[in-house]
């Protein structure tokens, strides 16, 4: 602490030293997990949609799109743990 007793924070020192943490955006776990699944099935659903205007059936579309975006639980797991090396923790 300096002796005007303005504290430089706890990432200070790490400045001083070269290492600069990047500051991202506090929100809660739960809805960081809420919003990503929402964006999946947002993809999800616009990928069905362009599937039935080029003519395929609702079920074709669905199972096709689906097929295309992948295995979303793991999608999901894989996202949290980037979030956990990015420092977004709960």
């Amino acid at each position: 602490m300096a002796e005007d007793g303005a504290g430089g924070g706890s990432d200070s020192g790490e400045r001083a030293r070269g290492k600069r943490r990047m500051k991202l955006p506090r929100m809660r776990f739960g809805k960081r997990k809420d919003e990503l699944s929402e964006e999946l099935r947002v993809h999800l659903r616009m990928a069905m949609t362009d599937r039935m205007e080029r003519g395929e059936s609702e079920d074709e579309a669905r199972s096709n799109a689906m097929r295309e975006l992948g295995n979303v639980p793991l999608i999901e797991d894989v996202t949290r743990a980037m979030w956990a090396e990015c420092g977004w923790r709960a």
